[in-house]
């Protein structure tokens, strides 16, 4: 009988490191298919689940090191009410793939069309003047 459990972040990540290429594009399809279409169910289920399913497809689409496909996928998926927690969630899952050029180029655009929140100015600051991440999130 198959577990309903869900995989805990860590589980999933090493999941997604063991496999390849041909394996990961067929994990994506399959996460696709499993998004739920029917939204009038409990909004609160749905929304976790496409999310939760978003930041898979994310994470799977960066061990490819396809961060376009990434950031496309993420972009149109990911649901928040707002842009700035949508933003901040995209730094943290970009933090574990040490992408520092491309979150300095997302904290400068997103500085430009939102109002960030101090941490998120003190991580784009941070990263000017040492020219590296942060060990952690401010």
């Amino acid at each position: 009988m198959k577990s309903k459990t869900p995989l805990i972040l860590s589980e999933v990540r090493a999941l997604i490191k063991k496999h390849d290429r041909k394996d990961l594009e067929y994990i994506i399809a399959q996460m696709y298919k499993m998004i739920p279409k029917d939204k009038k169910t409990d909004k609160y289920y749905i929304t976790e689940k496409i999310n939760n399913y978003t930041e898979l497809i994310f994470r799977c689409y960066a061990n490819l090191y396809e961060f376009d496909n990434a950031l496309n996928d993420f972009n149109k998926n990911m649901i928040e009410d707002s842009e700035e927690i949508k933003l901040y969630i995209l730094i943290r899952l970009l933090m574990d793939y040490g992408e520092k050029d491309l979150i300095l180029n997302l904290l400068v655009e997103g500085e430009k069309k939102m109002r960030l929140r101090e941490g998120l100015i003190k991580m784009k600051n941070y990263i000017i003047q040492k020219n590296k991440l942060p060990d952690y999130m401010f």
